[in-house]
């Protein structure tokens, strides 16, 4: 049921994509300086904050999903409804025909950390399906909601509680981006990625940042990246990427089906 809800999610994100403005950070921004406001959160210690901040709709979603499962219609709808407000698979539409735009149209594009696309497609894609399906609609909403909460600027004194939601985000994805950095040599030069992944760990600084170079020096490896003579990723390299990543979402998919069926 949940693997169906996660297919079901991006083909309508792909047929309607008038939908994609209901799942945009705005709203999250409005409903949290709306919530600020209100004379129980001016109490709640700064370095807490956040964690306060996510529970009503944690809740929320927690008694819809019960309600829910009195009907098996109505289930699936609610289990489409979270897939499609949690994944973001614009990271590899809109962003990446832009990019590629961009790389044809000038040499000195700055790249909009292009050779981050493996990680940022990890993180609003294949984490979501890993939780939702393993743990339920509720981690994926959790995780949703903490990973949003670092690029919020209303939530004051940032600097006592953004290093800890970095680090709780980072572990949470971190069995993700390590499945996802092996789906990546199947669905592309698996030599080259087994050699990109040795010594992974000794280039890292915390656990974040091993996330982001697993996978961005084992995708890179696989799709065999090449640069231009300014020393950015050519567009020819982004297409390769992009289509690797669609396979990659496949095997995702095909593998959530399983957990599903299994459990």
């Amino acid at each position: 049921m949940l693997a169906l809800s996660l297919f079901l999610a991006l083909v309508i994100d792909r047929i309607a994509p008038a939908l994609q403005g209901y799942r945009e950070g705005y709203q999250l921004q409005n409903y949290t300086a709306w919530l600020l406001k209100q004379p129980l959160f001016t109490l709640v210690p700064p370095r807490l904050l956040p964690y306060f901040l996510i529970m009503p709709p944690l809740i929320l979603v927690i008694v819809l999903g019960n309600f829910a499962r009195f009907s098996g219609f109505f289930e699936l709808g609610f289990n489409i409804f979270i897939a499609f407000i949690c994944l973001r698979p614009q990271v590899l539409n809109e962003e990446v025909d832009d990019a590629i735009k961009a790389l044809e149209s000038s040499d000195s594009y700055l790249q909009l950390d292009i050779d981050k696309i493996f990680f940022y497609t990890n993180r609003n894609l294949f984490s979501v399906v890993f939780w939702m399906v393993v743990a339920g609609p509720i981690w994926a909403v959790g995780y949703r909601l903490l990973d949003n909460m670092l690029t919020i600027s209303e939530i004051p004194e940032r600097e006592k509680w953004q290093i800890d939601v970095y680090r709780i985000v980072s572990w949470i994805e971190w069995l993700s981006a390590l499945i996802s950095s092996y789906v990546f040599m199947l669905c592309g030069n698996f030599e080259a990625g087994i050699k990109a992944s040795r010594n992974i760990s000794l280039l890292a600084g915390d656990i974040g940042e091993l996330n982001e170079t697993r996978l961005r020096k084992t995708g890179l490896a696989v799709v065999q990246a090449s640069t231009t003579e300014a020393g950015y990723l050519t567009a020819d390299t982004l297409r390769r990427s992009r289509g690797m990543l669609l396979r990659t979402l496949v095997v995702w998919l095909m593998l959530a089906g399983l957990v599903d069926y299994w459990l």
